[in-house]
């Protein structure tokens, strides 16, 4: 079956269910392509006059507005970022509602977008679910029609074959003894908790509605966690195995992902003019300015370090390698940053590392985060330096 049959399998799924749901379908499958097909066909059939897409970036948002140019369909169809059409929802009013990444719809701010005005509705998201539970409010009203997976597409050649590979990563010692202490304290607190029900559960409770003793308790539980956290997704010795991993694919676009920007300026830092920075708090003409830079083939930059700002919605289909130089326990991040290298072109093959900090709960996020993941090797340093030799040779590194 070709990629555009699996598709119109999607859209049918979609009319039968009257046009509402949402469809649950990895990077790279097509979803925005699905969107503008929906568009299209209903408008066609004299269904819908106007459609409206939000988003949760301006990056999304750019990205819309060219494929909707391309598919002419923009006319009639209006993008918005989500903050926007949550402060003035009931200027969005439409006949068909997309919520592309449909997941961030949920929060206490953000939630009045399911409430604009439409007839027909459609979500799209890699995957819906989240920890805290409130994509029920989504399912409740628009369930998943159709979900497509990793495995499919990799089968049917939608998207491009990718490896992944673990690596474990020594902390400092006198980080390592920090992080130690920061974890006994961490779970001494976590035992005392667990005695009035499950620990973040009841820590979240105490600190919103405890008495003072019960908030002291939970501001404890928090501190630790956070110290801990702090140290593993800062440890300083990954950013030389990044920069290791970035000259010996020189031929590769590459993506660094980090939850700090402190971290992700001293991978650029480390790695040279090859790379640049990229995360949130820069400005929109900035923002653009990096990205057109980094897909401009005469440019220099072949590396971006990104601060969650790019884990979804930054579609480049030369990116082929992704180095995870800090993450937590989320499946859909996990998902998401899988699918920024994957997106199918002739002749590619994708790489995909995750760097995690030995001895430490990031060992735990990571086996979470790939929990029912199949396509997973864990290495040491010098086995992954020697797999990097092999599909990119022209470098080497010194021995460490």
């Amino acid at each position: 079956m070709t990629r555009d049959e699996r598709q119109k399998q999607s859209l049918n799924a979609w009319a039968i269910r009257g046009y509402q749901g949402c469809l649950q379908a990895v990077t790279g499958f097509g979803k925005t392509r699905i969107a503008m097909m929906g568009i299209r066909g209903l408008k066609k059939k004299g269904l819908i006059n106007k459609a409206t897409v939000t988003v949760p970036t301006i990056v999304l948002k750019d990205q819309w507005n060219e494929e909707l140019e391309k598919f002419g369909v923009k006319d009639y169809t209006t993008v918005v970022v989500n903050n926007t059409a949550a402060m003035r929802p009931e200027e969005y009013a439409c006949d068909l509602l997309i919520c592309d990444e449909v997941h961030t719809v949920p929060t206490d701010t953000r939630d009045v977008i399911l409430d604009i005005g439409h007839k027909y509705f459609l979500g799209l998201s890699a995957t819906i679910e989240r920890t805290d539970g409130r994509h029920e409010e989504i399912l409740d009203k628009y369930p998943v029609f159709d979900e497509v997976k990793f495995d499919e597409c990799v089968k049917n050649g939608w998207i491009s074959p990718y490896k992944v590979y673990n690596v474990p990563v020594k902390m400092p010692i006198d980080l390592m003894a920090e992080y130690g202490k920061a974890d006994r304290q961490f779970r001494g607190i976590a035992m005392k908790l667990s005695q009035h029900g499950p620990s973040m559960t009841v820590a979240n409770t105490w600190r919103i509605h405890g008495d003072g003793k019960q908030r002291q308790l939970s501001a404890l539980y928090y501190k630790h966690m956070n110290a801990r956290k702090k140290l593993c997704i800062n440890n300083p010795n990954k950013i030389e195995i990044v920069k290791n991993i970035v000259s010996l694919c020189p031929d590769r676009y590459g993506i660094i992902f980090s939850q700090s920007i402190g971290f992700a300026d001293e991978i650029t830092e480390s790695i040279g003019e090859e790379a640049v920075t990229f995360h949130s708090k820069l400005g929109k003409k900035k923002q653009k300015e990096i990205l057109e830079d980094f897909m401009d083939q005469d440019s220099s930059t072949r590396v971006i370090s990104s601060v969650q700002a790019l884990d979804a919605g930054f579609d480049f289909v030369d990116l082929s390698l992704a180095v995870v130089a800090a993450g937590f326990s989320s499946k859909l991040t996990n998902i998401q940053r899988t699918g920024r290298t994957v997106r199918a072109k002739e002749g590619k093959d994708a790489i995909i590392i995750n760097l995690f900090s030995e001895g430490t709960q990031e060992r735990r996020w990571l086996e979470q985060r790939q929990k029912d993941d199949k396509n997973v090797t864990y290495l040491k340093t010098e086995e992954l330096y020697e797999i990097c030799s092999r599909i990119s040779p022209r470098k080497t590194v010194e021995s460490e």
